[in-house]
């Protein structure tokens, strides 16, 4: 498949969420492929919200892209973040590296900064769009293109 007929098939795609699905969002990483999926988005698609998770350990570099992604699109970012009382009470038991200690403290921590914003986030929309790519990983191959996620 060639890559005009591969952008035309995101763009009709983005179209069909937008219309049959609103309301809808992008969860982005701003990694390369949501990059791509911000472009097709912005100007194109206002009923599909761009957001990202900010789980307050992130480097500079990442912020000053939000910023830029901001201004070359003019789109409004949305960022969620870690409840401020939860990731307190996290650090205060258990310090800001708990992660590196055992599997169980990383599985807490993601849920203090990643799960409890992500369901923020999804929450009431009716679709929400990220950027696998099948080449990523063994697991990812058979990735279909749409799926129900409860």
């Amino acid at each position: 498949m060639s890559l005009e007929h591969k952008v035309e098939s995101v763009k009709a795609l983005l179209a069909e969420i937008e219309s049959g699905f609103a309301p809808a969002c992008l969860a982005s990483s701003l990694g390369a492929e949501d990059m791509v999926l911000i472009d097709l988005i912005a100007g194109r698609h206002p009923g599909i919200e761009v957001f990202t998770l900010d789980p307050g350990r992130l480097p500079e570099e990442t912020h000053r892209l939000m910023r830029e992604v901001s201004n070359r699109y003019g789109l409004r970012l949305r960022i969620y973040y870690p409840d401020t009382r939860a990731l307190e009470q996290f650090v205060f038991e258990h310090g800001p590296n708990a992660f590196y200690d055992s599997v169980d403290l990383r599985k807490a921590c993601c849920n203090v900064r990643k799960v409890e914003p992500l369901r923020r986030a999804l929450s009431g929309k009716k679709a929400w769009i990220t950027g696998l790519r099948r080449e990523q990983s063994p697991t990812r191959q058979d990735l279909a293109v749409s799926g129900f996620d409860h």
